[in-house]
């Protein structure tokens, strides 16, 4: 009974906001069929060990989907990231160890609080469902930084040097997860303080590289 009511009341809010594509604004659905299936799929014919993209930003609907979720706060777009990332493992046969933990690259509590979510945790918590692995939160951001954006490769490459800490995953496989890479400055901080507190294997992944 309460399924019913649940299932009667989304689609009452569907009949009177109805959702559109974030794309082409087909209505039905954040990201449409036909949307979802034109983005292309990185091809990784000797996928390096450690760091992974799903897909390219320059996309116009990859760029899209990141600019709404990040920045027009339409969260549930998380879970259309993670199916990206799970067909570019299934395409280029990429096996994460089933011993692994899935976690995601921290935002300072304070912007956090600003945007009301870290949307590396909503689709690294959307991903771990899909592969089946536990999500866990193992790092923290120590310091409030210049948003890595708005800064040139050189200044990137310090901005956040020393800013993250880990904790809980000692001999740990870890897959960790962002929304996009730029120029590998945040992963590879981040990865610094994951082997610092004894992680035994990191592979940095996200949805989509700039």
């Amino acid at each position: 009974m309460l399924h019913d009511f649940k299932k009667s009341s989304q689609q009452l809010l569907d009949l009177l906001f109805p959702v559109a594509c974030v794309s082409c604004s087909k209505y039905g659905k954040l990201v449409c069929d036909e949307c979802f299936d034109s983005i292309r799929i990185s091809k990784m014919f000797n996928p390096p060990k450690t760091t992974l993209a799903a897909t390219n930003y320059g996309q116009k609907i990859v760029s899209t989907i990141v600019s709404n979720l990040k920045y027009d706060l339409l969260k549930d777009l998380d879970v259309f990231c993670a199916q990206i990332m799970f067909k570019f493992l299934q395409e280029n046969n990429i096996v994460f160890d089933n011993a692994s933990i899935i976690t995601f690259v921290p935002m300072h509590y304070s912007k956090q609080q600003l945007r009301g979510f870290n949307q590396a945790e909503l689709i690294a918590q959307k991903l771990s469902v899909i592969l089946e692995l536990p999500c866990f939160k193992i790092l923290t951001k120590t310091k409030r930084t210049t948003a890595q954006m708005v800064l040139n490769r050189e200044k990137r490459l310090i901005n956040l040097k020393g800013t993250f800490e880990s904790f809980n995953c000692a001999g740990k496989k870890i897959i960790l997860i962002d929304d996009v890479i730029t120029t590998g400055a945040t992963f590879d901080e981040c990865t610094k303080a994951l082997y610092l507190a004894g992680a035994k294997e990191v592979r940095c992944f996200a949805f989509c590289r700039d």
